[in-house]
């Protein structure tokens, strides 16, 4: 998580360090970015008021800037994913970060320096791209802690996360619960921080982004026969309708690591256009887990409507999973004007024209309230819709 923009929607938390948390923050760690700077690709990345805007209401920068940046964003995850792949076992993160500037940055674990392959990325993107050394804990080290962590823990967290950029595991507990959870966590040999938080439930044409009976239509999919269909999120039941054409159900899982449902319409046409809440937008790509951490993304829930944060983490591991333990694998986004509620579970999360996934749920204060800010979103990641035998239609 991206701790530059993280601190201004995390006032209404309580947070208790319970493990003496033995990383390097990003104001000490060592950063190298290149001087030389290559410009970026030109993008068809369709840019709407609605999410530059809420970018400008966020970070303050001004319309031209909000605009370059989320063009930007996308056409950093290739370089991202390069240096990522050079560096292996040693990554310990790697995002967008928003302020204090505008950047792509890998951080690596141990204080040796960065490979020469990832050097000769960096020299194409100068003060775009950077790589910080220096933290204690890899990506891989956190995610086998949290495979160790014992299962009566896990079962009074409301959520299980990884910190990036304070290289540590984040346990969310409810008020009740948070003595024992933190008790229990002081035990334990890892960075481990325990957090106070709200319970978090699940926000249960032909087109995405469109109401259902009682969800949210996600992005218009289909199998690998071509047979075309809406998804949404798999808890929201498996009988729905849109503008009054009753669909069937045509599979879905609510597990460990997804809850996503898809529905067919005999008869009816089903286009790639989702509603973004001024109109209909193709989808021209789709953007998977991997390349999604901190990118400024919106979300459309047929009941609170359209708003935007950023992705703070790839590594959620939401509270309810169908019965099932959560792995951590389902993207968290925070943002000091994001809200959510009861009937939005299932609809898109996107960047412009780019699909991201669908909505799974959140936590706050009341989740029947849909005018509130929440204190965090959460969504089924687009790379784990092929499990069920679909993919996200493209223009």
């Amino acid at each position: 998580m991206l701790s530059s923009v993280r601190m201004k929607v995390r006032t209404k938390t309580q947070v208790v360090t319970v493990f003496a948390l033995i990383a390097a923050l990003s104001t000490t760690a060592n950063t190298t970015a290149a001087v030389a700077h290559t410009a970026p690709v030109e993008s068809d990345h369709a840019i709407s008021q609605i999410e530059t805007d809420a970018y400008i209401s966020e970070f303050g920068v001004s319309r031209l800037e909000a605009k370059r940046r989320l063009e930007l964003q996308t056409t950093l995850d290739g370089p991202i994913a390069e240096i990522v792949a050079a560096e292996g076992d040693r990554v310990a993160g790697f995002g967008i970060e928003h302020t204090p500037s505008f950047a792509g940055v890998v951080y690596l674990s141990g204080e040796s320096p960065h490979s020469a392959t990832s050097q000769a990325v960096l020299e194409n993107w100068g003060e775009l791209l950077q790589i910080r050394v220096g933290y204690r804990h890899s990506i891989k080290e956190l995610l086998t802690a949290i495979e160790l962590i014992p299962y009566s823990i896990k079962e009074d967290a409301e959520y299980i996360d990884i910190n990036i950029q304070s290289n540590n595991i984040e346990i969310g507990a409810l008020s009740d619960s948070f003595n024992q959870v933190s008790a229990a966590v002081a035990r334990l040999p890892w960075p481990i921080k325990v957090t106070k938080t709200t319970k978090s439930r699940l926000h249960a044409t032909l087109e995405g982004g469109q109401p259902l009976t009682t969800c949210t239509a996600g992005f218009s999919v289909e199998n690998s026969a071509g047979i075309r269909g809406i998804s949404t999120a798999a808890h929201c039941g498996n009988s729905q309708s849109q503008s009054g054409v009753s669909m069937t159900y045509a599979g879905g899982a609510h597990n460990s690591n997804m809850d996503v449902q898809w529905h067919t319409a005999a008869g009816h046409t089903i286009v790639d256009d989702f509603y973004n809440g001024t109109g209909f937008t193709d989808v021209g790509s789709v953007i998977s887990r991997s390349n999604s951490s901190g990118d400024f993304v919106c979300h459309r829930g047929k009941n609170s409507g359209t708003s935007c944060g950023y992705v703070t983490s790839i590594y959620h591991a939401p509270s309810d999973c169908g019965g099932q333990t959560c792995s951590n694998v389902f993207v968290k986004v925070e943002g000091s004007s994001l809200k959510g509620c009861r009937g939005d579970s299932g609809g898109p999360w996107y960047n412009g024209n780019q699909a991201y996934g669908n909505h799974h749920g959140g936590s706050s204060s009341n989740a029947s309230d849909c005018t509130a800010i929440v204190n965090y979103l959460s969504f089924t990641s687009s790379t784990y819709f092929s499990n069920i035998g679909i993919s996200i239609l493209t223009s």
